[in-house]
């Protein structure tokens, strides 16, 4: 993707089960040599945004898209023009919609996600091919 390429430096935001999705990725990105920042606490996630430039790519991990913080986050980049990508189950949720960019996932998991398992194997797999380009 060329977001990923272009990016000067690449933040990840995600908690819970999209917490081990971004801990993942951020190991991958420094496999290739990209810069790239994650803190598994959204609070200090918050505090990425207002060092980032444009020159930067943002990159929430949300299966619902509507978990409170990263929405948060996703808002106040928008407001700084920061280029951003969703990995979520929808264009249409309130992340998809706050993003340039949206990687949608099989929306499998059941009402009771224990474990988010089907959405954490999908998001796993889908940065595989996220970071071949």
């Amino acid at each position: 993707m060329k977001a990923l390429e272009q990016g000067k430096h690449v933040y990840l935001f995600g908690v819970g089960g999209s917490a081990i999705v971004c801990d993942d990725f951020i190991h991958k990105l420094m496999r290739i040599g990209k810069p790239s920042n994650y803190c598994p606490d959204i609070h200090l996630q918050k505090t990425f945004i207002p060092a980032m430039t444009q020159e930067d790519l943002a990159i929430f991990v949300s299966y619902c898209g509507k978990t409170k913080g990263i929405v948060t986050a996703a808002k106040w980049a928008k407001e700084m023009n920061i280029p951003s990508v969703a990995i979520t189950q929808s264009a249409y949720n309130k992340l998809g919609k706050l993003v340039d960019y949206v990687l949608t996932i099989p929306s499998q998991e059941q009402p009771l996600r224990i474990g988010a398992i089907s959405s954490r194997y999908s998001s796993l797999m889908l940065l595989i091919f996220f970071t071949m380009d």
